[in-house]
């Protein structure tokens, strides 16, 4: 068990370490390509998306890696259960993004948010990772994220080139996550089978009270920020503009 601790520690460092480097190259790269508007517009599109994510992610991967008994059938039970409901978080973060571009103002940010909703659902795609945690086998998870990275980015940069404009960070972060979600299922060699809902009550539980704990120390951390657009006088932003 140490010794698998160890390696797990040293494969995730050195891939956190070769993704911040090419992350750094990369960006550096898509900045000289594109514009401030295009990097600005995503991130709005993010920071929207990724807030509802934090306000709705049950934690059933904390669920599963915790427990001690929990059954395949359980654990595929769990799968269909979060790709089910990240569907309907994606559906309704498609169906707010007039809602959060009026909230920016910035109605070009509607499709771009509409587009990167669909992250939350093809997220819930890359379960076996939850898995591969548990089972303390990292080399294959981790070789998976820095290869659909590397993809993601030089589609991204291709896209750039040839004058894509936002479209190509919106489809670099697409295309990656969907790469990765692909890959892990064959690199883990895990496959849901009949599912079992009795008896997940208990990390669906543990996944609330995780969700719970994601939302308290979210807030404390974005509170200037949402102070800010709630109450941002028109007169503030006259005077800004000047």
């Amino acid at each position: 068990m140490r010794k698998q601790v160890f390696q797990g520690l040293a494969w995730r460092s050195s891939i956190d370490i070769s993704e911040q480097i090419l992350l750094i190259i990369f960006t550096a790269i898509l900045a000289r390509l594109l514009t401030r508007a295009d990097f600005g517009l995503v991130a709005m599109a993010l920071l929207f998306t990724r807030f509802i994510r934090i306000v709705t992610r049950i934690g059933f991967g904390a669920a599963i890696i915790q427990s001690q008994d929990v059954t395949e059938a359980q654990v595929s039970a769990i799968f269909f259960i979060q790709v089910a409901l990240n569907g309907f978080i994606s559906l309704g973060c498609f169906f707010a993004a007039p809602l959060a571009a009026s909230f920016f103002k910035e109605p070009n940010l509607t499709p771009v948010i509409q587009t990167l909703s669909w992250l939350l659902l093809i997220n819930s795609f890359a379960f076996p990772q939850i898995l591969s945690r548990k089972q303390l086998k990292f080399a294959g998870y981790s070789l998976v994220e820095l290869f659909s990275m590397i993809i993601g980015n030089l589609v991204g940069i291709t896209l750039a080139l040839k004058g894509y404009g936002v479209w190509a960070l919106c489809f670099r972060l697409v295309s990656q996550r969907v790469l990765f979600s692909i890959i892990i299922w064959p690199i883990l060699g895990w496959l849901p089978i009949k599912p079992e809902f009795s008896g997940v009550g208990k990390l669906f539980r543990f996944g609330l009270n995780m969700l719970g704990a994601n939302v308290f120390y979210y807030f404390p951390q974005k509170k200037a920020f949402i102070l800010h657009r709630l109450f941002r006088s028109p007169d503030c932003q006259h005077k800004s503009k000047k």
